[in-house]
């Protein structure tokens, strides 16, 4: 045997072990999502809260958001943002096992979803700009 030999015998040993290593794991990604029909308000009453971000025109700029669904379908929600506080409350129509509202201002849509075993409220809302926004909110 050469002196190298060894050396590339070691080499393929420690590339094998790690290929191996490597094919027993899988990928890991964000939990698949399941829909869940908005049967009742029951199903949303309580206190939400996550992170707004516009897409498009896409933006840097994230804003809290605070929402709280009444058992009777009314809503108040405040969001702070670098230039003060919005707030406002209104009430939704239930309908086909999902939310919408719209005002003056834009409309948005609110879906109930699950999401590995933790419920969360999806929002897509599009202002009277035409702008684009996302939030998941979470108890």
């Amino acid at each position: 045997m050469t002196p190298g030999r060894p050396f590339l015998i070691a080499i393929v040993a420690i590339a094998v072990t790690a290929l191996a290593a490597c094919a027993g794991t899988t990928p890991t990604g964000p939990p698949a999502e399941t829909v869940v029909p908005i049967t009742s308000f029951d199903a949303v009453k309580g206190k939400w809260a996550g992170v707004v971000r516009r897409m498009a025109p896409a933006s840097p700029r994230e804003d809290l958001v605070e929402l709280t669904v009444g058992e009777d379908g009314t809503y108040r929600f405040m969001t702070a943002r670098t230039i003060g506080v919005l707030q406002g409350a209104a009430s939704w129509p239930l309908k086909d096992g999902a939310l919408s509202s719209a005002s003056d201002h834009g409309s948005a849509n609110y879906r109930l979803v699950d999401r590995g075993g933790k419920r969360v409220l999806k929002v897509d809302a599009v202002d009277r700009e035409g702008h684009r926004y996302s939030a998941d909110l979470t108890r």
